[in-house]
Order: structure tokens, then C-alpha cells, then sequence
């Protein structure tokens, strides 16, 4: 799922009229080589919670011989993703952020075509002063964005098209 978070984010972010290349991992250190406009993504620990709901059935045909597939959720789970949005300018970081979130989509589907919702849910702004002289300003705003999704399991059973009972024997 972190594949599909950092994705999302890394086109909401292009969409919003930033770079792609200026979307990376959150860095150790500042360094001077980084980006003076960037959003830094950092990965929070996933949560996971058991589940057995069923989410869907299908009707397949195998070998010619029809079979119903069951798709039963075995476990939620939810990811928390700190995209930390650096820029040199208040103006630009505050209109920046309002274009992020709108170009983040609400739903998506993952690799396995299970159902993802996007929720940025915090904001968080840094390295707003007083009215001080600062000499390199770095203006900073996370946005807490919280994937939710599921792992799965499919299973496969056929119908009974005919039945072996003969209804004569029956008195």
C-alpha cells in the first residue's frame, strides 16, 4: 500500500503544480542540494485490524463448469502517511496546500481491485516565527493523510448443476 500512497500523493502533488521529481522520501538531514519546493513523504506504522466480512461474490466459469467466487475481507487495514509540504514562500506553501487537497482523489482502487478511501484528516504547519529577520525561511505544513484499504482472500466453489437423486424412489 505504500507504493499506491506515495503514487497518489506524488500526482496530487503534480497536479497541484509542483514537479514530480520534487516529491522523495523524508531525508535524514537538510541538505542544500534538496529542493527549495518539495513535499517530503513519511510512512507511519500501518494499522491492522481482523475482519471477516464478505465484500463480494462473483459467478465464473472454469473449465466450462460454473463456480461461484467469494471475496471476504481478512483484515483493514489503515496507513498514515505525513506529507510534509517545504517552501520558501508563506503565500505559495498556504495556496499550495489548498490545490493538494483537491487533487487528491477520494477513492481508488489498489492492485488487487480493492476499494482504497483517501482522507487527509491534520494539518499541521511549522516554521512560522514572530516578525523576526530570518535569513533562509523555510515554511513548512503537513497533511496527515490516512489510506484506508483491505488484504483478502478469494475462494472458489462450484454450483451443483445436476442432481444424482432420482425423485422415484422417493414414496
Amino acid at each position: 500500500m505504500q507504493a499506491l500512497a506515495f503514487d497518489i500523493i506524488a500526482n496530487a502533488a503534480q497536479a497541484a503544480g509542483l514537479d514530480r521529481a520534487a516529491v522523495m522520501d523524508k531525508p535524514e538531514k537538510e541538505t542544500v542540494l534538496l529542493a527549495e519546493r518539495r513535499v517530503q513523504v513519511e510512512f507511519l506504522p500501518a494499522r491492522l485490524e481482523r475482519s471477516g466480512r464478505p465484500v463480494g461474490k462473483d459467478r465464473t466459469d472454469i473449465d466450462g463448469h460454473p463456480h461461484r467466487s467469494l471475496r471476504r475481507a481478512i483484515y483493514n487495514r489503515v496507513l498514515d502517511v505525513s506529507a510534509e509540504i517545504v517552501g520558501d514562500d508563506e503565500t505559495w506553501v498556504e495556496a499550495f496546500v489548498v490545490a493538494f487537497l483537491r487533487a487528491l482523489p477520494r477513492r481508488t482502487a489498489d492492485a488487487d481491485n480493492n476499494l482504497v478511501t483517501i482522507e487527509a484528516h491534520q494539518a499541521v504547519r511549522g516554521g512560522y516565527t514572530g516578525k523576526v529577520v530570518e535569513v533562509f525561511v523555510k515554511r513548512r505544513c503537513a497533511v496527515h493523510i490516512r489510506f484506508s484499504g483491505m488484504v483478502h482472500a478469494d475462494v472458489t466453489v462450484p454450483y451443483v448443476t445436476e442432481c444424482e437423486l432420482d425423485v422415484t424412489d422417493i414414496e
